[in-house]
């Protein structure tokens, strides 16, 4: 059968619904999977695809030395190729405007939390965490003289995690 699913639900797997992984899978509204009837009462997941691949969290503050926790619902420890962190701009600043994001990834926030400056992110089993430098986070200028790096101002910026859901 082919299914598409109009909300959200929680397909949890058992003995009567097994997914492709064994895991539980969270739909969202246009999801859809192909699924088949093994034996009487059990339903088997052959295909799941999402309508969007990502998650992504809420917008956070930038607290200098704060730490940020945004739950991922994975039900694994991810590494960091299964999650990206984003700045969100919500103030003009270096020449970028409200609602761009810039794309960095972790590597980048990543390099210089030792001296106090960026963002370093890592993940457990159940959430995804985003320690901000007590001395600020760089940014690439968007304009001005290529390469000029400064530091942002907390409130002109938001953080965000973006993940890749799981079947």
């Amino acid at each position: 059968y082919f299914v598409r699913f109009a909300g959200s639900l929680l397909l949890n797997n058992s003995a009567n619904l097994v997914t492709q992984t064994g895991a539980n899978i969270r739909t969202v509204a246009g999801d859809t999977c192909i699924i088949r009837a093994t034996a009487s009462g059990v339903v088997e997941v052959l295909n799941y695809s999402y309508v969007n691949p990502l998650r992504r969290s809420s917008q956070n503050a930038i607290t200098l030395g704060g730490l940020i926790t945004v739950p991922h619902g994975l039900g694994y420890q991810p590494d960091t190729t299964d999650f990206d962190i984003e700045l969100v701009n919500t103030t003009a600043e270096f020449g970028w405007t409200p609602g761009q994001t810039p794309k960095f990834g972790i590597s980048f926030f990543s390099q210089s939390l030792p001296n106090g400056e960026g963002m370093i992110a890592w993940a457990d089993a159940t959430n995804i965490y985003i320690q901000v430098g007590n001395t600020g986070v760089p940014m690439v200028k968007r304009t001005g003289t290529a390469g000029q790096v400064d530091r942002v101002t907390p409130a002109s910026w938001r953080v965000v995690a973006v993940w890749k859901r799981s079947v």
